[in-house]
């Protein structure tokens, strides 16, 4: 039987070896034990449902979805620093980078409210090609260890495409403090 043969009789695992590859692995961006949820609203609605799917048209009109969202996290401490972070790990250039904002007040995350932080990417809402599915969307709290990090950030953001998280957990030393993601197609 040649090669091409074998191929044909798996596609699927081939498929799916192909996802995980250009997907690579979603823990090495918070450790999987981390139970911690943040709170999330677009447009005056919490997301209660982890991973739940939310129309895509919540994005598309104006004065509701397009504005950056509230976060909220009751258990951040006081005076320390945190860094919050948005991507879409399931964009043709992943992870795409949708939001990053560093030296977020622990008493700014206690309530909804605007995030007093340095914005390093502004927020995008999410804008899933037609016909590719659902993306998910994940937001990431890091714990920032060291304090405040200077204002000019030291961390370059070339691009919103294929945004090195790994990079910026290991020249910050953060640590995953809390998560949430939701889902949205485009129809």
């Amino acid at each position: 039987m040649s090669n091409r043969q074998n191929f044909g009789r798996f596609p699927l695992l081939f498929l799916l070896l192909a996802v995980d590859i250009s997907l690579g692995d979603l823990n090495n961006f918070c450790d999987e034990e981390i139970s911690q949820r943040l709170d999330v609203k677009f447009s005056g609605e919490v997301l209660i449902s982890y991973g739940g799917a939310l129309p895509i048209t919540l994005f598309q009109e104006p004065g509701t979805g397009k504005e950056s969202p509230l976060v909220r996290y009751e258990r951040a401490s006081g005076e320390d620093f945190y860094t919050l972070l948005m991507i879409d790990p399931d964009a043709p250039q992943s992870p795409w980078l949708h939001w990053l904002v560093m030296n977020i007040k622990g008493d700014d995350l206690n309530d909804f409210g605007d995030l007093k932080g340095d914005t390093v990417t502004e927020y995008a809402p999410p804008t899933p090609p037609a016909g590719s599915g659902y993306h998910r969307y994940f937001f990431y709290l890091y714990y920032q260890p060291h304090g405040a990090v200077s204002s000019d950030l030291g961390f370059a953001v070339p691009s919103r495409a294929r945004f090195d998280v790994g990079a910026l957990l290991e020249e910050y030393g953060l640590e995953c403090e809390a998560i949430h993601y939701f889902k949205t197609r485009s129809e």
